[in-house]
């Protein structure tokens, strides 16, 4: 599932809770538009891919902090240049800031559920395949 469409998904899901929802104990008009804020904040961080970030390891020469030359690849340990973007063999799609600070986020999306189906991801494609519960080596019909 692209991630647009999984996010569309998860925002259609959470708005037609919040109309169910009657905000009871929020009088003013601030107050609810806060937590709508929120809600709809918590939502897209839940709805999206994963992604993490690592700040570079000071190190000291001579007594004298260095500037990172480049990013360490956390699947393989190869080196990539100071603003280079690359693919990791486990599907992530990570960058290598000036500064040495690398940020990887998945390229499968976020978390994709099936009822009756676990999602297993497939590092050819970098997307979700979906096999029976009760029998996982039977995959799921497409929805």
């Amino acid at each position: 599932m692209a991630t647009a469409q999984l996010f569309d998904s998860c925002s259609r899901q959470t708005i037609g809770k919040l109309r169910r929802f009657r905000l009871q104990g929020f009088t003013t008009v601030e107050d609810k538009a806060l937590l709508i804020l929120t809600v709809l904040c918590i939502t897209l961080t839940l709805c999206h891919g994963s992604c993490f970030w690592d700040e570079p390891q000071a190190v000291i020469k001579d007594g004298k902090v260095l500037d990172p030359d480049s990013c360490t690849d956390p699947y393989d340990g190869s080196k990539h240049a100071l603003g280079s973007a690359w693919n990791t063999a486990k599907c992530f799609g990570c960058s290598c800031s000036s500064k040495g600070v690398l940020h990887c986020c998945t390229r499968y999306g976020g978390p994709a559920v099936m009822e009756g189906c676990k999602g297993v991801v497939d590092l050819e494609t970098c997307t979700y395949k979906f096999y029976k519960v009760d029998d996982p080596s039977t995959p799921c019909p497409r929805v």
